[in-house]
């Protein structure tokens, strides 16, 4: 019995840490567009525009995008939604 707690609380460990990882990914540009296929023009007016978000500074010529985000993003448009 308190092997099956212990075991259960492990699980339940590893699925909260693998949900903070999901949460943390951050994509570059060719996976977003991977993702969310547009051209580079259309996701940089989007951007400007305030339909799609803007991303993170990750280095001084870098920026991401946080993958989760760009996920909902994409449902939101199939969704009918803007």
């Amino acid at each position: 019995m308190l092997s099956n707690n212990l075991q259960q609380e492990n699980e339940a460990l590893h699925e909260h840490g693998k949900n903070q990882t999901e949460e943390q990914t951050l994509i570059r540009l060719p996976q977003v567009l991977r993702i969310f296929p547009v051209s580079k023009t259309v996701w940089y007016q989007g951007i400007k525009d305030g339909i799609y978000p803007r991303g993170t500074k990750i280095a001084r010529r870098s920026v991401a995008w946080s993958k989760p985000q760009i996920e909902a993003l994409c449902q939101k448009f199939l969704n009918g939604e803007r």
